[in-house]
């Protein structure tokens, strides 16, 4: 009896074999996956309007480099008529065209490091936030844990760190003993893995896997021919990273000479060529200008010179006051400056003022001065509505206050800025916050809202 497989067209060759047609569904998608990511944003820090919903803010860096892919891509496309027209093979220019979108995607952090220090400055102040309550002694573990008072929760808020930064400044050395400075030095520290989005994971994901397809369809072509393209883009690959290498550690070569030499002239008493080497060393590497140290320096060599109307003079002296405690005179200062108009400070001065309220509103509610502690939230969370720990310790601040509708307010606003980051812990904040509402609604008497918190808190 004849076999009905054998006389099926499918296995005649009329169609296409079961790996080419896979092979063509997976170009497909990978296909869609980059046409998916270009659409949408490469970098994703959660902000919150006054309704609580969550927007996504994207840098003013992404839509140029689009523009550039984009443009990139079309070039390529009119090339590859010109060998269809020609009868020529164009497989070679189009496999060299995806490595190279693939690896400029792959740069794009580094891109964004040195050409937008605002949003990572901003991105690292959040990812701060979130390792100060998420850490073991942190406010997530305390406020599961202490005990709630009548006059509140009984628990011990914790200080946001004194310094901020994007990364570690390369002071001490460039070799490879400082290996996972140098993953932050190219752009992927927390700053980058806990807020890239979702436009720049399909790009990679979608120009990496069209690669493999397209590379593995031609191999079964012509193997030896497959075989010596692919020769040529590792050879293509190592080029690029050679030079990538070798820029980056010229650039923080550089930088690093400036400090060194800022700190020589500082022991010399050249306290205006000192002033003039860091901010040399700011210019090459911008991403120093969110580090706090590196603005309280600047601050003390603008006191030397006698510049004493700028805000980084201002902070420095606001923490000379503290470390000598002068605390009502700093807080006075702080004011003051608070009082300033945004426009008149750069963003990374902005976001260590909000960083001082916030510390001296965690100070106050640790000493029992609730209203003042109010105070300083308000304030900072009018400048940054997105400060997790401000809007955490607004919670706390609401319960003691019997407020259900600010606990109500920072508990909605909380939930929906959560939504934008990636860390699993973050489960610990959001119960956390459930928890404390629940005891704002059971104070108030709303038995069910009360119980609904309780068993989220719980995970349940």
């Amino acid at each position: 009896m004849k076999s009905p497989f054998k006389s099926s067209r499918w296995f005649s060759g009329s169609f296409p074999q079961l790996p080419t047609f896979v092979s063509f569904i997976a170009t497909v998608l990978f296909l869609g996956a980059t046409v998916l990511g270009i659409q949408k944003p490469f970098y994703s820090l959660p902000m919150c309007d006054e309704h609580a919903n969550l927007i996504l803010q994207d840098s003013w860096l992404t839509p140029y480099f689009k523009v550039a892919l984009i443009g990139y891509l079309w070039f390529v496309l009119f090339i590859l008529l010109i060998f269809f027209f020609r009868r020529r093979s164009p497989r070679k220019v189009l496999l060299h065209s995806l490595l190279h979108v693939f690896l400029a995607t792959l740069v794009y952090p580094t891109l964004l490091l040195f050409l937008d220090p605002d949003s990572v400055g901003e991105g690292a102040w959040m990812q701060q936030q979130h390792d100060t309550m998420t850490w073991l002694g942190g406010d997530v573990y305390r406020a599961h844990a202490d005990r709630r008072m009548d006059s509140g929760l009984g628990m011990r808020a914790q200080d946001p760190p004194l310094r901020l930064a994007v990364f570690r400044p390369p002071t001490e050395g460039l070799g490879l003993d400082r290996l996972d400075d140098w993953v932050s030095w190219i752009g992927y520290g927390p700053h980058w893995t806990q807020f890239f989005g979702k436009g720049w994971a399909y790009t990679v994901f979608g120009c990496g896997g069209l690669l493999v397809t397209l590379l593995g369809a031609y191999g079964r072509v012509s193997f030896p021919h497959a075989r010596q393209l692919m020769k040529e883009l590792a050879v293509c690959t190592l080029c690029f990273v050679s030079l990538y290498g070798v820029l980056l550690f010229g650039v923080y070569n550089v930088g690093q000479r400036k400090m060194h030499q800022a700190k020589e002239a500082t022991a010399h008493g050249a306290y205006q060529e000192a002033y003039d080497f860091l901010r040399s060393a700011i210019q090459i590497l911008p991403p120093l200008a969110n580090d706090s140290s590196i603005i309280a320096q600047l601050g003390y060599y603008q006191g030397q010179i006698e510049v004493v109307d700028a805000p980084e003079y201002q902070l420095y002296h606001i923490l000379w006051l503290e470390d000598r405690g002068y605390h009502d005179r700093a807080r006075t200062l702080l004011r003051e400056l608070a009082s300033r108009s945004v426009s008149q400070m750069p963003q990374n001065c902005v976001r260590e003022v909000a960083r001082h309220q916030l510390r001296m509103a965690i100070n106050d509610l640790n000493s029992g001065k609730v209203s003042a502690c109010e105070a300083f939230l308000d304030q900072v969370l009018a400048q940054h509505p997105a400060c997790i720990q401000a809007l955490f310790h607004k919670h706390s601040v609401s319960l003691q206050n019997n407020d259900l509708v600010s606990m109500r307010r920072a508990h909605q606003q909380l939930h929906s800025l959560y939504r934008g980051f990636r860390s699993k812990n973050k489960r610990g904040v959001l119960a956390a916050s459930s928890l404390l509402r629940a005891q704002a609604e059971a104070k108030a008497g709303y038995v069910r809202e009360a119980w609904s918190n309780k068993v989220k808190s719980k995970g349940l």
